[in-house]
């Protein structure tokens, strides 16, 4: 499926361009095949329905398979680990914080994502090349925008990955002291110690604390990736612009005709989102 949608572009965009130029044939009264509309206008048709047929059976194949069989394995691998480990480990602070790192790990599904990122990542290369050189036919300069225009994106999230890693890496014992607060509150032993003590105020307030520390660092990280994707957006909209452009330029020109004109401007929108 991933193989079929990364390519896509390329092949809608190539489909479309004699799709359109069989349109204006007709409209414009000249030399035209009725037929290669037909079969233009039905190949488009089919490969969309392809898509969606493969679209649904993947959705369940990478839900039912990698997302939810992919967690029970792995919480399986931490139980008997866990169950593995010998008694006195259960008293290193380190060994506690990896156990938390990896718990998050699988409650996060990070591992079937990593496994999802890659299957992506391998066919949008190939798909991301493609449109590039079905692009580059039509002229080199909106090939070349069109991956400028986005190659900041690299960059960017590059930097803000690293740095939510590094959080997330210290922000570890941070989390297990917040669950072991939370889980005081949840002992039916540890309440009627703090109602009998009076100190059920000083833990709650601890636990408060405690949260308010370790969202206000992923906040201001969140922020300033945020902040940096919008920026990386706004200068891909301008990329786009000055696609739209050149694109008008090689059409006065005579570089493309008018239904070139209108696949480019879809295969730009599709050739950005890609590398992206």
């Amino acid at each position: 499926y991933y193989v079929l949608e990364n390519f896509s572009p390329a092949i809608v965009t190539i489909i479309l361009a004699n799709l359109y130029r069989e349109i204006l044939d007709l409209i414009r009264g000249g030399k035209h095949d009725l037929n290669m509309l037909v079969v233009w206008g039905t190949v488009f048709v089919l490969f969309y329905l392809l898509k969606v047929v493969m679209e649904s059976i993947a959705s369940i194949y990478i839900n039912a398979e990698i997302f939810e069989k992919g967690s029970y394995v792995l919480r399986n691998m931490i139980v008997k680990k866990s169950t593995e480990l010998p008694l006195i480990h259960y008293e290193d602070s380190d060994m506690m914080d990896l156990q938390k790192k990896a718990q998050e790990c699988v409650d996060d599904d990070r591992i079937s994502s990593i496994f999802m990122l890659s299957s992506v990542l391998i066919t949008s290369v190939l798909g991301v090349v493609s449109l590039i050189i079905t692009l580059f036919t039509y002229h080199w300069s909106l090939a070349l925008v069109a991956t400028i225009s986005v190659s900041q994106f690299y960059v960017a999230t590059y930097i803000s990955e690293k740095k939510k890693y590094k959080i997330s890496s210290t922000l570890a014992k941070e989390k297990r002291r917040q669950d072991y607060l939370w889980s005081l509150f949840l002992n039916s032993s540890s309440i009627k110690e703090m109602r009998v003590m009076g100190f059920i105020g000083l833990l709650k307030e601890k636990w408060k604390n405690q949260r308010n520390y370790i969202y206000e660092k992923i906040w201001k990280e969140e922020f300033h990736q945020h902040k940096g994707i919008f920026l990386c957006d706004l200068i891909r909209m301008g990329g786009y612009l000055i696609g739209i452009i050149l694109s008008i330029i090689l059409l006065f020109n005579r570089s493309i005709d008018v239904a070139i004109f209108g696949t480019v401007l879809t295969s730009f929108i599709s050739i950005q989102t890609a590398i992206q």
